[in-house]
């Protein structure tokens, strides 16, 4: 919930052995929204592997909505995404004055028309059974952001409304949603977004993918297979293939999410299709066939000690070559064989190799033939004990753990692990462990795409879990390395560097741009009160490390020459954190409101009764919507509207608490839903339907673009301009404010874009004095300056008998300087906002005891968090903490790593009745 802090532990560990990595001593961790956006970003000390920090999710940063969690080094931006590890997760906003929602929607196809059926169920959080009966309401259903149907519309006696509207065949499944507004008087305004999960079967996405990579003419081959709706996730399939003479060679049936297998022999001279017959009938691509190959098929026993490999094809194949198999695991080659011609079967024992994905590869030279992916279980987890002191507890009652872990033989581990404790009635329990460390280590990080519940692979609680494993290697590891990059002679230099720690560089340069060695560069911090000094290399390079933590503040940078007085020409740099953008969010969580089971129920109300910001309500954020009910006055304003006609005020501690580096960052941040957009031909910052202007210090923002510029230009140009000095920050949007704010100002006018600019005062806007087609009058705001090219505009039409005013935002900021933003500072001198760098806080736990003077109602949902519980010489540690006032069950996770590379989970419960010690 908004207002609670996320807590983690990371593990950094290297990939071959998962031993503590000693590569990088920074982890980035990151909040991104469900429009991609970065959010938060904040850096946390690694060392050994190890670190751990929190997430603070203050609502004047975050809101509701769905999030990912990522986590990186810089050292890992070179790899791709694939690398990255990433977890969504839905933060909410409960209220009392939340409606709840039960919804199913589908699609069918009438008429060659996809036709949106949806039921929807109203109630409120105090009970399921209170139904919003008899309400007035306002319907719209939305595709993106573009509605196609408005209805108003009365809630029946059981909260429900149903809805039936076509949708375009081109329309986004994932981007479909109903708004429902109240139009009742005492909830007049209150807005509910309702994303509808839908999948049209003729969208259904079926892939085959043939052992090993090839079907070969008379080669047996197995061939697994995928269907993936149009929600990203796998779906029942039923089909066959046939021959060209319409024959049924082999049906399909889909197993477990969308996956399954079956064999086939193509025949020569013959021609194959593909045939879904459910969800939808459709024909299907099927895989090219080759007239001569290889075909490679791997047997893995679940219980057997060998991997049974055939290569079928062998002795069809050129012997001017020499033909190897190999075998990696974590990107180590494990196993090599020549292969003879004459020996296609092999045994190979699993031990060899370390548990995790295993790929073997064919090679005819340095050119791959054949790959397949198996997965390889040694059963060598991590034993962990977890043993309470009693077999029940009280109410508030003081709990100790003891907590044993032993390797596979059975002898102590000393290790780093992670206890946490969490209320059944209100946190719902990871039964199938898909949120496990083995889990995203040992699977998903070498899998393709996105695995659903891949803790059914690992944990293997039914028999044909194993199978279905053998699927998802056929699958979503059909691919592995890429062999060309492997083999390349030159590669590149990798763009991204190891990072050790936290530390400031830049150069410095003359005006010649050329580097100056054997400089002082002095770096400053007001708070914490901070001098250092460096002096520059042969390159002109700085570096300053063992910097204190500043969370919210910056570093002041200035170069001297060599007589220690300030630099007075050149220029002065500051090498800063470049993060890889943000990719797109394609399964987005739904909201909690929605669908909601009793377990997350009970949090809200629980939440519900002990917060403290009972404000909180789940309303769209609409301008028109937004009640200010004091205004913060931001001293030294150039604001000529003056404190009274602002609609929205941020101040300096506003700004701070942001914890972003940058103006777009922060406007980003404050004005969600904010966004740069091509307008005819030119990216221009808009907000909903305003268009929006800056000024800082009663000037312009000094933005320059090049010939021809894109979105991306002006985000990256907006992002150029650090916030460090901001004092204050003021939106004008509504009526009001916006006509007198257009009225103190002047403008560029040219009335029907002929003949030459021409400048206008803001008198002339009063008056009317502007040349206009009937009763409108065009005036244009100037925005962005492209070198070489006349000034381009944003047009605003201003309707001067009524003065209406045009589709503008104006946001006005401050600085502690006024003197503008200039792009001319000072040489020598340089202010940079590092990436806070978050240091771990203590979990809050409450003890109770004889003296304990805490009478307040405790309901927690984690009553206990530590993330550094370090096993002795005998593989033994203690915990303590307290129950909290609910009873029933509640579960303890131990998670964590050895120093050997050996991981392990375990869980258990305890109980609690409803008395007090």
């Amino acid at each position: 919930s908004i207002g609670d802090t996320l807590w983690f532990k990371a593990y950094l560990l290297d990939k071959v052995n998962l031993t503590g990595s000693k590569m990088s001593g920074l982890l980035y961790v990151e909040l991104d929204s469900d429009s991609s956006e970065m959010v938060r970003r904040i850096s946390i000390p690694i060392k050994e592997g190890l670190g751990w920090g929190q997430i603070p999710l203050p609502k004047a940063i975050f809101r509701e909505g769905s999030y990912t969690l990522r986590a990186y080094t810089n050292w890992m931006q070179n790899f791709g995404e694939d690398y990255v590890f990433s977890q969504q997760l839905y933060i909410g906003a409960p209220s009392e004055e939340t409606w709840l929602v039960r919804s199913t929607a589908s699609l069918n196809r009438i008429a060659d028309k996809n036709q949106l059926h949806a039921d929807i169920k109203l109630s409120r959080p105090d009970k399921l059974s209170s139904p919003v009966a008899l309400k007035k309401v306002e319907v719209k259903i939305f595709d993106e952001w573009h509605y196609i149907y408005k209805e108003e519309m009365q809630t029946g006696l059981d909260g429900s409304l149903k809805l039936s509207q076509a949708l375009k065949d081109n329309a986004e499944a994932n981007e479909v949603r109903v708004q429902i507004m109240s139009l009742e008087k005492d909830t007049y305004g209150k807005i509910l977004q309702i994303p509808l999960k839908l999948n049209r079967s003729q969208n259904t996405d079926l892939q085959f993918l043939p052992e090993g990579g090839n079907l070969v003419t008379g080669l047996k081959s197995t061939v697994g297979f995928k269907a993936v709706g149009e929600d990203g996730k796998g779906t029942p399939v039923l089909g066959g293939i046939f021959d060209g003479n319409g024959n049924e060679i082999v049906s399909f049936t889909a197993t477990h999410n969308g996956m399954g297998s079956f064999e086939f022999t193509p025949k020569a001279g013959q021609t194959y299709i593909a045939k879904m017959l459910k969800p939808v009938a459709k024909v299907l691509a099927y895989p090219k066939i080759n007239k001569v190959g290889t075909v490679m098929h791997i047997n893995n026993p679940e219980q057997g000690e060998n991997l049974e490999i055939n290569l079928s094809g062998l002795d069809k194949l050129s012997t001017d070559t020499a033909y190897y198999l190999i075998g990696t695991s974590r990107g180590v080659v494990y196993y090599s064989q020549k292969m003879e011609f004459n020996k296609p079967d092999l045994a190979i024992t699993k031990n060899i190799f370390p548990s995790g994905i295993a790929r073997f590869t064919l090679f005819k030279g340095k050119t791959p033939l054949n790959e397949r992916a198996v997965f390889i279980d040694n059963k060598d987890h991590l034993n962990i004990y977890i043993i309470p002191n009693k077999t029940s507890y009280n109410k508030r009652d003081s709990v100790g753990l003891e907590i044993a872990v032993k390797d596979k033989n059975g002898f102590p581990v000393k290790g780093s692990f992670s206890v946490a404790v969490t209320d059944d009635s209100q946190v719902r329990v990871d039964s199938l462990g898909d949120y496990n460390i083995g889990t995203s280590l040992l699977l998903n990080a070498d899998l393709k795409g996105h695995v659903e519940n891949p803790g059914y692979y690992l944990n293997r609680k039914d028999k044909q879990a194993w199978e279905h494993l053998d699927n998802l290697m056929l699958t979503q590891g059909w691919t592995g390395y890429d062999w060309k990059d492997v083999f390349a002679p030159d590669k590149p230099q990798p763009k991204f560097e190891i990072e050790k720690e936290f530390k400031v560089t830049g150069v410095v340069t003359n005006l010649s741009k050329k580097p100056q060695p054997n400089l002082q560069v002095i770096i400053s911090s007001q708070k914490p009160s901070f001098v250092a000094s460096a002096i520059t290399d042969v390159n002109g390079r700085y570096e300053f490390k063992n910097l204190p933590a500043i969370d919210s503040g910056s570093f002041f940078l200035q170069a001297n020459n060599d007589k220690g007085k300030a630099k007075a020409f050149g220029n002065i740099t500051v090498e800063k954190f470049k993060a890889s953008k943000v990719p797109e969010n394609v399964h987005r969580s739904l909201p909690w409101y929605i669908n909601t089971d009793t377990t997350q129920l009970n949090y809200i109300k629980q939440r519900i009764e002990n917060s403290k910001e009972r404000e909180l309500k789940l309303t769209g954020h609409v301008l028109k919507e937004v009640k200010i009910k004091s205004r913060k006055v931001i001293p030294g304003s150039f604001n000529r509207n003056g404190d009274d006609r602002v609609d929205l005020s941020f101040d300096e501690e506003d700004i701070k608490e942001s914890a972003v580096m940058n103006l777009y960052q922060l406007l980003k941040q404050k004005l969600p839903g904010l966004k740069v957009v091509d307008e005819k031909g030119l990216p221009t910052l808009v907000y909903n339907k305003h268009m929006v202007v800056i000024h800082i210090d009663g000037g312009g923002l000094p933005i320059m673009l090049g010939a021809n510029p894109g979105v991306e230009e002006l985000e990256e140009e907006l992002s150029k301009f650090q916030i460090a000095q901001f004092k204050g920050m003021e939106v004008m949007y509504s009526e009001k404010n916006m006509v007198r704010y257009l009225m103190q100002r002047s403008f560029w006018i040219n009335p029907h874009f002929k003949g030459d600019v021409m400048a206008r005062s803001a008198d002339s806007l009063k008056t009317g004095y502007w040349e206009d087609d009937g009763d409108r009058a065009y005036g244009i705001i100037p925005w962005i300056y492209a070198p070489g090219y006349r000034p381009s505009y944003l047009e605003a039409r201003v309707n001067v008998k009524t003065n209406n005013p045009p589709d503008i935002m104006a946001i006005d900021i401050t600085t502690h300087a006024g003197n503008g933003w200039y792009r001319n500072r000072a040489p020598g001198v340089v202010t940079y906002r590092p990436l806070p760098v978050m240091r771990p806080q203590q979990f809050y736990s409450p003890k109770y005891n004889v003296a304990s003077t805490i009478i307040e109602p405790d309901f927690r949902s984690t009553l206990y968090w530590a993330p550094d519980v370090t096993t002795d010489q005998n593989g033994k540690a203690k915990v303590s903490f307290y129950t909290s006032d609910n009873k029933g069950k509640f579960t303890i996770k131990v998670a964590g790593v050895d120093a050997g590379g050996g991981i392990g989970d375990a869980t258990t419960k305890i109980n609690t009745n409803n008395t007090m010690p």
